[in-house]
Formats: structure tokens, sequence, C-alpha cells
């Protein structure tokens, strides 16, 4: 697979298949869509995992072919066959099984996987380069008939929604901004990421804090969401917005100016 993607970034630069000088950009910049500043080329790696994912999925659905039924009649006997820790299976059996926690990076749990009546190696791939693969997105494929948001269980389940609408997501969100002093009530996503265009650019501590309060806050609330869907647990508004807080002020430590600013606004409010 390395030698394949090196022919073809010597491809890309050189228009030929020997090496002759260094590559411009790296390859991680050159793979992202246009939109996202790089060349929208192919991730073979990537590619590869979302097709080992999907011989998973026959797996799962038990498709009538002859390896698919002697895997489960030698291994998967008494659980779940993404559950099987097959340790004298041959390497590509293990690859096959060891595919779920590539499928469990784009949000998606295995039972989940188990009821699409198709899977999409196309779509799968995009989810691992990025595109959250929220209920309302896979219920649109018709791969999912779950669409309600996992941490409200009220609404469809959106990115703005799960991010930023979401009865819980807006509670962690009121008290991030009440830490930092702002008195306003949180907004939807769009408004949110305008509002920090605007009010927290440039190098100062006060935007530095404010941004990466942003973008570890939607880490934390992906995770969460992610944690009671597959492991059937939950944290407390309050108890997640303390490990936000904690993992701002860690990485904030790394910069004087930072530092100097969340000692400001306290540990925990």
């Amino acid at each position: 697979m390395k030698k394949i993607e090196t022919i073809c970034k010597t491809f890309l630069w050189t228009g030929g298949t020997y090496a002759s000088k260094r590559a411009l950009l790296s390859w991680d910049k050159v793979c992202p869509p246009k939109t996202a500043g790089g060349f929208h080329v192919l991730d073979i790696q990537i590619w590869n995992k979302a097709a080992i994912c999907k011989l998973l999925w026959n797996l799962c659905r038990k498709k009538d072919k002859l390896w698919v039924r002697w895997i489960h009649l030698y291994y998967g006997k008494k659980q779940e066959v993404w559950d099987i820790k097959p340790r004298n299976a041959s390497w590509i059996v293990q690859k096959i099984i060891k595919a779920k926690r590539y499928i469990e990076v784009v949000g998606v749990s295995m039972k989940e996987v188990a009821e699409w009546n198709y899977f999409s190696i196309k779509k799968c791939y995009n989810g691992m380069r990025g595109q959250l693969l929220t209920r309302s997105r896979l219920h649109a494929w018709g791969v999912a008939e779950e669409v309600n948001c996992p941490l409200c269980n009220e609404v469809e389940e959106t990115i703005d929604h799960l991010l930023f609408k979401c009865r819980i997501a807006g509670g962690i969100w009121n008290k991030l901004l009440q830490w930092h002093g702002i008195t306003r009530t949180s907004m939807e996503g769009q408004r949110e990421i305008q509002w920090a265009e605007g009010k927290a650019t440039g190098n100062n501590a006060h935007a530095q804090v404010y941004r990466l309060t942003l973008a570890c806050a939607m880490y934390h609330i992906w995770n969460e969401r992610n944690i009671r869907v597959f492991q059937e647990q939950q944290k407390t508004v309050e108890v997640i917005v303390s490990q936000i807080v904690q993992e701002i002020t860690i990485r904030g430590s790394k910069n004087i100016k930072t530092e100097k600013r969340i000692a400001e606004i306290d540990y925990y409010m």
C-alpha cells in the first residue's frame, strides 16, 4: 500500500514514476477536498480501510458467501462476529474483524452496521476523512432507521443540532461562555463560528483561549455522543464542562500568554 502511494506521489509531482525532486506539499495536505484546501486526491490508505470495513459488514450480515459462512462456523459460534478474537486466524481474518475500530471512529456502532441493507465504501471513506456520520445522514442514505440525537433523544441528529442546538450541548456552551465572562446564550453553529471569526481573531491570548475552547468543546460533545451510543453510559453536563476546562488548561499551559489568560478566568467556575 505504501509503495502504491509512493508511486502516486511521484507521478503527481514529476509526471513519471521516478522521484527526481522533493514534494511541494505533504501528502496529507494533497488528499483533502478542494473546499478544505487540498487537491481532492484519493487517500488510498483510508480507502483501503473503508474497503475492509465492507468485508466486516459482510460478516455482520451473514451474506451467502463461502468465506463468510466459514468464519461464522469456525469462530462466531457463541458471540457476535465483531467481538470474536481469533488469535489463531490468518492475518486477513484478524484485519477484517479489527476493522471495527475504523467504523467506530466515524460514530457508528456495530449493531447499527449489522442492520444496514447495503454498505457504501465511498461514504465510509468520506466519514473517515472527517464527515461526521450523524444519524440524520445515515438515515438519508437509507442505512439506519434511528434518527434521534443520542444526547437529548428529542430531535433529529444533525451536525448543527448535535454540536450546538441540542439541549445538552447548549448547556455545555452556556457554562463555557459563563466561564469566559461572555454574557450571552449559545447560538446555532454558523452564528457561533461567525461570532468567533469576528471577536476571536488574531494572536492575542483572549482569542487563542476562545478558539481552543471552541475546538475542545466540539470534540468532547462528539466524544460524549459516541460514549452514549457505543458504551451506553453518560456523563452530566457539569462533568463534561470540567473535562473541557481541564483540557484547555493543559493545552494552554504550553504558551505563556494563554496560560496567564486561563489563570485570570480561574480554573473552573
